[in-house]
C-alpha cells in the first residue's frame, strides 16, 4: 500500500530559514499482523522567503508497531542529502559522512545518516 506525506512546521533554533516542509510518498512493505515495515522517500526544505536554499532528499526505513487499532510507534535509520547556500543550513547537521562546496556558506552538498521516531495517528 502506498501513503502521501505532507507537513509544515516552524524551526525555532534557526534565525532566517525558520519555515519547514515535508512532502514523499512512503510504501508498506511488510503488514504482519502488528508489525509493519515502511519505507519513505521525502523532500524537506525550509524557507526564508529571502531566496536562500535548504533541501533535504530523505529515505527511510521504519519498522513500526502497532499499539490500538489506529494507533503505531515507529524507529528507523534514514539516508540523507543536503544542499543548501546558507551557513545556517550547513550548519542543522554537525556530522556529514561525505561533504563538498561550502566555501563562505555558498553551494553546499553532504550526505548523512540519520534517525526518524515517532507515533503515528491514523483519523
Amino acid at each position: 500500500m502506498v501513503y502521501g506525506i505532507l507537513g509544515v512546521g516552524y524551526n525555532f533554533d534557526n534565525k532566517n530559514q525558520k519555515y519547514a516542509w515535508q512532502a514523499g510518498l512512503g510504501v508498506h512493505l511488510l503488514n504482519a499482523g502488528i508489525f509493519r515495515l515502511n519505507t519513505e522517500l521525502t523532500q524537506n526544505g525550509l524557507e526564508s522567503f529571502k531566496g536562500s536554499t535548504y533541501l533535504r532528499p530523505s529515505f527511510a526505513l521504519l519498522p513500526s508497531i502497532r499499539l490500538a487499532d489506529r494507533v503505531d510507534i515507529f524507529a528507523g535509520p534514514s539516508f540523507n542529502y543536503v544542499t543548501t547556500d546558507t551557513k545556517e543550513g550547513q550548519n542543522m547537521h554537525k556530522k556529514y559522512t561525505s561533504s563538498w562546496g561550502g566555501n563562505n556558506g555558498n553551494d553546499f552538498h553532504g550526505f548523512y545518516f540519520g534517525y526518524s521516531a515517532g507515533v503515528q495517528v491514523r483519523l
